[in-house]
């Protein structure tokens, strides 16, 4: 199996990813449900948003370390 583990800046395994053929392998061997799904148009609009608001404001995104440093800090309070 050809499996590639994402790592973030410090190294630390996040995740995997597992190439699309493999993963239709494994759900069919292991009889998974399938993962098609259909955002809301709840979900649809606030994702494009989201979207439009970070092309317009780049600058004031955090990357997900420091995103975790201020969640620690403040679930700590």
């Amino acid at each position: 199996m050809n499996i590639q583990y994402i790592s973030d800046k410090k190294g630390i395994t996040t995740g995997v990813f597992i190439p699309i053929q493999e993963w239709t392998k494994l759900k069919e061997h292991y009889h998974l449900p399938e993962d098609d799904f259909e955002l809301s148009q709840a979900h649809l609009k606030e994702v494009d948003y989201r979207i439009d608001h970070y092309f317009k404001n780049p600058n004031i995104v955090l990357d997900w370390d420091e995103m975790e440093k201020r969640l620690l800090v403040r679930n700590q309070k």
